[in-house]
């Protein structure tokens, strides 16, 4: 049975990283075709900062004139469906009744989808990262640089390259 192991590319070439992934390329029989699915593992200290992100996001919404009491939990999910990162399916008859959804009315349930190592890969948790940013950035942020927050939401979407730092926005041309 096959399992996945881990590869450098050097040039046109794939090479494993570990013995295990060595003897596992041995075992594949010559000139027979194989069907390669590369990913690229997670960033743990990119995880780390997304989450850091969201909490910042979180108190500095909570600072501001909404009641809801926002967590960095409920602002994930809130923003794999703003990205479009959902599971959808069709509302049941008791969800439509439930809801007074017309009839014939389109109504559609979105889950947001999982955002565990196991389930996004690194290339797509760095897309659904920088639609994150792109999302507070242009939707949120009026809502939340009043905080006392903003400096450190601030400082990441800087270092992210989602907005203009004051240095540039004085020394770069308009």
């Amino acid at each position: 049975m096959a399992y996945a192991f881990f590869v450098h590319r050097f040039d046109h070439m794939l090479v494993p990283s570990s013995k295990a992934g060595q003897l596992a390329i041995e075992k594949l029989k010559f000139g027979a075709l194989y069907k390669i699915e590369p990913t690229r593992p997670r960033n743990g200290k990119q995880h780390r900062l997304f989450w850091a992100f969201l909490t910042y996001v979180a108190k500095a919404l909570n600072d501001g004139p909404t009641s809801a009491e926002w967590t960095a939990e409920n602002i994930k999910d809130d923003l794999l469906v703003a990205t479009g990162r959902t599971r959808n399916r069709n509302m049941t008859r008791s969800e439509r009744a439930r809801h007074n959804i017309p009839e014939g009315a389109i109504a559609i349930v979105a889950r947001p989808v999982s955002i565990s190592f196991a389930s996004m890969d690194g290339d797509e948790f760095s897309a659904f990262m920088d639609d994150t940013m792109t999302y507070v950035r242009d939707h949120l942020v009026p809502w939340i640089e009043a905080s006392d927050h903003w400096p450190e939401i601030e400082k990441i979407l800087v270092a992210s390259h989602m907005l203009r730092g004051k240095e540039d926005a004085v020394t770069s041309p308009a």
